[in-house]
C-alpha cells in the first residue's frame, strides 16, 4: 500500500509523528549543546586555585564565595566597576575581576 492509497486518518498520523520525532530531535541537541551559551567560564585561574567572589568591585572587599576553576554557566548582571563586573552563578551574587571570565557563545 503506498502513502496515496492509505486513509486521510493514517496519513495526518504519520505527518504529526514525524513531527513529533523531528522536535524532540531537534530539542534535545540543542539542549544538551548549548547549556550554558551566552554565559561566562571561569578562566586563568590554576587547577589548586579559585576566583574570590567579593562583596564590592575591589580586592579590598570581602570574599563571600569562591568559583572553582572552569566554573561555567555564570551571567553577568550588568554591573560593572572598571575591570570588575557582578555576577550570579551557583547560586552566588558578587563581584569579580573580568578578566578571570572567558565567554561562551
Amino acid at each position: 500500500m503506498s502513502v496515496s492509497e492509505k486513509s486521510p486518518l493514517a496519513q495526518r498520523i504519520a505527518l504529526f509523528l514525524s513531527m513529533v520525532a523531528v522536535a524532540f530531535l531537534m530539542s534535545y541537541g540543542t539542549a544538551s549543546a548549548c547549556a550554558c551559551c551566552g554565559t561566562y567560564q571561569v578562566v586563568n585561574v590554576a587547577n589548586w586555585d579559585v576566583l574570590n567572589i567579593r562583596s564590592g568591585p575591589s580586592a579590598r572587599h570581602s570574599i563571600i564565595g569562591t568559583f572553582a576553576p572552569y566554573t561555567g554557566c555564570i551571567v553577568l548582571t550588568g554591573q560593572r566597576y572598571g575591570n570588575w563586573v557582578r555576577v550570579s552563578g551557583n547560586g552566588q551574587v558578587g563581584w569579580v575581576n573580568g578578566r578571570y571570565l572567558r565567554y561562551v557563545p
